[in-house]
């Protein structure tokens, strides 16, 4: 879902590359036919970053970039990354028609870009996001719809798209502090290594035309070698992982685009319930620099004629960069984050 920026991008290493997919029919509990094709029905996001502050270079000052930080020590003061992602998400009313339905969600498709400013220790994670996008037919909401049901088994052929929101140009600016607050390693562990389980807090304020928020939620994980939430790897990383995670989220909804309707013109709309709650759990695993995620997500009611809850499933993938070698963390000159994540050769001394 589109909420606080802690839940795809905030929780995500920098460096990585991650393709995502999100889907109700990913939910694998049911058998295909019984799964829900309704309300948040798809999502695809691709993401990926850099260690420094690509674009917004003024604001991070005279932060170091975060390539040149040790991730196994604790740093005197914050480092810059940045994260740029772009994704589509699809909505749809569990009753379709070719007329809109009273009471029924309106259909909704959202295609966007964000731009994550990061400042990061090992113990805190500070992001600043900025969205952009557009909803309507020009997001192409409704013809990756119907193009997914031709792949689905039993799936409908979607009928109501001809009413969805109309075009509308949307954004919004979000913020969140995420803490690390449990860090559990195996006895005798080096800096760094070891780890099995982790626990980590966040709140989240968003604001903005497409939605404006307020989020608390925690996430814990257990396993073997598990990385960091979101800092680099360390020299000597573990060549595997595997853990289970769990999660809770409290959310204060003032605005939801696509619940409330166009916001400047007339579209189909709900009863949207501003407190909404949401349980993940999963499992991912890692080889080498090939890392693979799923979650299954269940968001409570969000509006007073909608189900009670809804899961979905998301399953993504990353790669990531090779662990740093002493060298490289050897080479760290303080050098400013404005110089995205490359340090500046130093000047010749005279006479050379």
């Amino acid at each position: 879902m589109l909420s606080a920026p802690v839940d795809h991008i905030a929780a995500q290493v920098a460096s990585a590359k991650r393709f995502g997919l999100e889907n109700d029919f990913f939910d694998f509990r049911p058998p295909p036919i019984r799964r829900p094709d309704y309300d948040y029905t798809h999502g695809t996001k691709l993401a990926a970053g850099t260690d420094g502050a690509w674009g917004w270079g003024r604001l991070a000052g005279s932060l170091p970039a975060c390539r040149f930080e040790d991730p196994s020590l604790d740093a005197p003061r914050p480092c810059a990354s940045t994260i740029v992602e772009i994704g589509q998400l699809i909505f749809t009313p569990e009753r379709d028609s070719r007329k809109p339905v009273p009471g029924q969600r309106p259909y909704a498709g959202w295609l966007y870009g964000t731009l994550a400013a990061r400042a990061e220790t090992r113990h805190r994670l500070r992001t600043m996001s900025f969205t952009a996008g557009i909803a309507g037919p020009a997001s192409l909401g409704g013809a990756t719809h119907a193009g997914f049901h031709h792949l689905k088994p039993h799936a409908r052929i979607p009928l109501g798209w001809s009413h969805q929101i109309p075009n509308e140009l949307a954004g919004s600016v979000g913020y969140s502090d995420t803490r690390l607050a449990l860090d559990l390693r195996r006895p005798h562990a080096v800096a760094g290594h070891g780890r099995i389980a982790d626990l980590v807090a966040d709140w989240g304020l968003q604001l903005g035309t497409v939605r404006t928020s307020a989020t608390v939620g925690t996430r814990a994980r257990l396993g073997w070698n598990v990385s960091h939430p979101w800092r680099d790897a360390p020299p000597g990383r573990a060549a595997w992982e595997i853990y289970a995670l769990s999660g809770l989220r409290g959310e204060w909804v003032g605005r939801d685009l696509f619940l409330d309707g166009s916001t400047f013109g007339q579209s189909a709309r709900v009863d949207r319930i501003p407190l909404v709650g949401q349980l993940e759990v999963g499992a991912g695993v890692r080889a080498w620099r090939l890392a693979l995620e799923y979650r299954l997500i269940t968001l409570g009611q969000q509006y007073r004629t909608g189900p009670q809850s809804h899961p979905y499933g998301v399953i993504s993938a990353s790669w990531l960069r090779p662990a740093r070698t002493a060298a490289v963390l050897a080479g760290r000159n303080r050098a400013p984050a404005t110089t995205r994540g490359v340090a500046k050769p130093a000047a010749p001394a005279a006479g050379q």
